[in-house]
């Protein structure tokens, strides 16, 4: 999910991709100032973060925190975040 703020007015949540919202609003002549926050999922943070498959599990419960089977030492972390720097996109004749 992002959250968008323009020029201090709170565009809102973006929850779902393709993660666009309309800032014209918000927008004034000259310089603006976008500010996207990402708020992320609690994977990375409460795991499961030693599980062979990493982030490849269909369900998460007790059993993937003690699976001596599946376990290893390393973390197994999971991308999140920007993959690519926000664009702005003026779109005309809509």
């Amino acid at each position: 999910t992002l959250f968008i703020t323009v020029n201090g007015t709170e565009i809102g949540d973006v929850p779902f991709s393709p993660f666009r919202a309309d800032i014209t609003g918000a927008l004034q002549n000259g310089e603006n100032k976008v500010e996207v926050e990402v708020i992320s999922t609690l994977r990375n943070t409460l795991g499961p973060l030693h599980h062979v498959k990493g982030d490849n599990l269909n369900r998460t419960g007790p059993g993937e925190f003690c699976d001596e089977a599946n376990w290893t030492d390393s973390y197994q972390f999971v991308p999140y975040g920007f993959i690519e720097p926000p664009k702005l996109v003026k779109i005309t004749g809509e």
